[in-house]
């Protein structure tokens, strides 16, 4: 068994959980906000006075729907423009699995063309849970503005979406199916087509098995939100509660299997954010991957969202 621990509101928890089937879960770069960390302070392209934070959330991870900094306040993120940056660990710049591509800003014109992510996995066999069923692959990436950019997933082509006018260095994420057919070899891989592109940063790659994040609402307004991040997570997430009144709320833990593992928090809430903070260093395992549902019900309203831990 391990322990979960989670920080509810200064009350602990502690969720037991069994090893999860092994699977092909893996993760190319860190889900670390392209890297930059605190991200107070930093602002997004706006006209002046340029003071509308990159991290629209405040928590200290760049995610997809938010922006890449710019970095000197011209207005602009753009080559050229001071907002190159490099956040790179040493292990990822020696990276050969595309993890090098990650967490840095990629110029002039051209460069990211060609950029490759490559997932190495043993093939699942049959009584593993991945055995048989497609997969997905996500890649965020920002500041997608000059056309064409596309990627190409094992031979299938999924363009990406330019971003809007007024949003320069939008962060947004890309997914695409896999079919099991073309996990049977071992490998999957993505490669950018950005012709033009003189701009452009990635912040992971991350190929698992297409398991369902349900969001089942009620025909009632939505009474709450829930959002995980960083997900996928490396040493901790945080799951975040967004509450517009006072609500009786319930927070539970389940594995893919849908056996429930635990409760997470119970309870009446008051109305404004609340956080639960993950700490996935208690899970005591040095080399460890798996995924959690993590479900939030209240009256007339129920959420479930996919975690994936990796270590």
């Amino acid at each position: 068994m391990r322990s979960l621990k989670l920080i509810v509101l200064g009350l602990t928890f502690v969720l037991g959980a069994a090893s999860p089937a092994a699977g092909v879960t893996q993760l190319i770069g860190n889900a670390d906000g392209f890297g930059p960390t605190p991200t107070t302070g930093l602002v997004r392209a706006t006209p002046a006075p340029h003071t509308t934070p990159a991290d629209t959330d405040g928590d200290n991870i760049i995610e997809p729907g938010e922006f890449l900094p710019d970095w000197n306040r011209n207005g602009s993120t753009d080559v050229g423009s001071g907002d190159n940056f490099d956040f790179r660990s040493a292990s990822e710049v020696a990276s050969t699995n595309g993890a090098q591509h990650t967490d840095h800003s990629i110029f002039p014109g051209g460069a990211a063309n060609g950029a490759t992510f490559t997932f190495s996995f043993s093939v699942p066999v049959p009584g593993n849970p991945d055995y048989g069923v497609d997969h997905c692959v996500d890649l965020v990436y920002g500041d997608y503005d000059v056309f064409p950019v596309s990627i190409n997933v094992d031979g299938a082509v999924v363009p990406l979406t330019l971003q809007g006018a007024g949003l320069d260095g939008l962060v947004q994420k890309a997914s695409a199916n896999v079919p099991w057919a073309s996990m049977t070899d071992g490998q999957v891989v993505v490669a950018v087509i950005a012709p033009n592109e003189t701009y452009l940063a990635f912040d992971y790659a991350f190929l698992s098995s297409c398991e369902a994040v349900t969001s089942v609402a009620s025909s009632l307004a939505r009474p709450l939100a829930m959002r995980i991040a960083p997900n996928p997570a490396l040493d901790h997430a945080v799951v975040w509660l967004e509450l517009p009144s006072e609500a009786q709320i319930l927070v539970e833990a389940f594995d893919v299997a849908g056996r429930r593992l635990g409760t997470l928090a119970e309870g009446v809430l008051l109305v404004g954010r609340h956080s639960v903070d993950v700490n996935l260093e208690d899970l005591g395992l040095t080399r460890w991957s798996g995924v959690i549902i993590i479900r939030l019900s209240t009256e007339g309203y129920q959420e479930s969202q996919k975690v994936v831990l990796l270590r």
